[in-house]
């Protein structure tokens, strides 16, 4: 009898055990933001769009995006205009509408940056907060926050991480310049990470 309860304490305990270190190896493993931002660097391409909507603006921005590091396509479209952007290792170029020959840019800085490259300014360049974590559409997301304030205003900026990939997938910026406030809403989506052939960036 003796020898019985100490089999069932024993038996007991092993089994605290293993409900408190959750009861089996298929147990969800925790990824720090660090961690979760990283998974962008090992993205070679992928094409998305982007919805930009400005408060106040009754016409939305839409783009198609193509990157693939060091290539970057933007088509851009707002309203009625329309535009073609390439960047390449040798320069920015931009096609024209009427004639539909690219011609390169004289600019410091491409239109849009990419995701890859926002992901790892937020790992070493960027002070942020986490403020939690949404589904969105099915994307499970860790939200960060960060602020800028100068002396012209503030502009709190609003990220939604994809917890699978490391990228943004939805942006909320806030600007606020004396009584006056400016909201711009970017979300992305319709992702596919298939190989983009280089001819996608030809500007020729």
């Amino acid at each position: 009898m003796k020898k019985q309860a100490v089999l069932l304490l024993l038996s007991c305990t092993l089994v605290c055990i293993l409900v408190l270190s959750g009861c089996s190896s298929n147990a969800p493993t925790h990824f720090s933001i660090q961690d979760i931002l990283s998974k962008a660097k090992t993205i070679e391409s992928m094409k998305y769009n982007k919805i930009t909507t400005m408060m106040n603006s009754p016409v939305n921005r839409t783009m198609t995006i193509w990157e693939k590091p060091p290539f970057m396509k933007i088509n851009a479209s707002m309203g009625e205009i329309y535009r073609v952007f390439i960047k390449r290792p040798d320069g920015f170029y931009i096609e024209a509408p009427d004639t539909h020959i690219f011609k390169r840019l004289n600019m410091s800085s491409f239109p849009e940056d990419s995701l890859v490259n926002q992901s790892a300014m937020l790992l070493s360049d960027i002070t942020y907060s986490i403020f939690g974590n949404q589904t969105i559409d099915g994307v499970a997301t860790t939200i960060l926050q960060y602020s800028n304030t100068t002396s012209g205003g503030s502009t709190i900026t609003k990220v939604w991480i994809w917890n699978d990939k490391g990228i943004p997938i939805q942006t909320l910026v806030t600007v606020r310049m004396g009584d006056k406030t400016f909201i711009t809403t970017m979300v992305m989506k319709n992702f596919d990470f298939s190989d983009i052939p280089d001819s996608e960036f030809s500007v020729v």
